[in-house]
């Protein structure tokens, strides 16, 4: 998510970036062999950064806070490539998010519903449950 250059504010990839080298397109909508959607992942990219100017800090810095909140995340493995990185990779450890932060990161990274379930979804939409 780091890299030399920031992201343009037209999502276009920067020159050099990790994603232009790893990912190359495999096929249209793809950067390797699973599926990516790359307006959600620039739409999370940008409320990082809403996030990161509140707390004047960079958006890496959030999204390793935001990993470290989640009570499934054990670890987080981090990819720095120059000391400044790492610092501050660091000491996303230190960085307390609001609930305002925390819920918007939430609603931001939410996944659609996947295959079958957004069928069961709508099926069962109108049927009340007994309790």
């Amino acid at each position: 998510m780091v890299g030399e250059e920031a992201v343009a504010a037209d999502h276009d990839q920067p020159a050099g970036g990790r994603h232009v080298q790893v990912g190359g397109g495999a096929q249209p909508g793809y950067t390797s062999f699973t599926p990516f959607d790359p307006e959600h992942a620039f739409a999370v990219v940008d409320v990082l950064k809403g996030v990161a100017e509140r707390h004047e800090v960079s958006p890496a810095r959030v999204a390793i806070a935001w990993l470290l909140s989640r009570p499934a995340v054990t670890s987080v493995i981090v990819g720095a490539r120059k000391r400044e990185q790492l610092v501050d990779n660091i000491a996303a450890s230190d960085l307390t998010l609001t609930e305002q932060d925390l819920t918007e990161l939430d609603e931001a990274t939410k996944l659609p519903v996947a295959y079958p379930n957004w069928i069961q979804e709508g099926f069962f939409a109108g049927i009340r449950h007994p309790q």
